[in-house]
């Protein structure tokens, strides 16, 4: 068995900051099994008095798979109806890669550091999205469109 893909315990960690921004910090294996704490740790993060910003930093994840694929997308929903952003820190290629095939790089903002996302820099993709495939933005090339 190759070692590199052996299970990688998940284990997160929440930063709430005084200024109401949170960074949730997630390692190993966001999968089937990790999503719920997933969830539960950006739900706390939204519950935290006054929250302007949460920030998702998957730099130490090794595979996040459709489960938790959809805790994001439904606290990124959750979060847009209060006007708050949320974002992502993602180093990884195959997880990157991952997001890329799902149409997600175009949904959440994506940066290659915590500090970049924290202080408002442009995304690593270089543009910031104006809307996304949820919200009624234009959906991924190649993509049936109502006429």
């Amino acid at each position: 068995m190759n070692d590199a893909l052996a299970d990688v315990p998940f284990r997160l960690h929440v930063e709430h900051r005084s200024d109401g921004r949170c960074v949730v910090v997630a390692s190993g294996e966001a999968d089937l099994h990790a999503a719920s704490e997933l969830d539960g740790s950006i739900r706390k993060c939204e519950d935290e008095g006054e929250v302007s910003l949460v920030v998702v930093d998957l730099t130490g994840a090794t595979l996040l798979d459709s489960t938790a694929l959809g805790v994001l997308v439904a606290a990124h929903g959750r979060l847009a109806k209060r006007g708050i952003p949320l974002k992502l820190v993602c180093t990884n290629r195959l997880i990157d890669r991952v997001l890329t095939i799902t149409g997600l790089d175009r949904v959440f903002d994506i940066y290659t550091s915590s500090l970049a996302a924290l202080d408002g820099q442009m995304p690593s993709g270089g543009q910031r999205k104006e809307g996304s495939a949820f919200d009624g933005a234009p959906s991924a090339p190649g993509a049936a469109s109502e006429s």
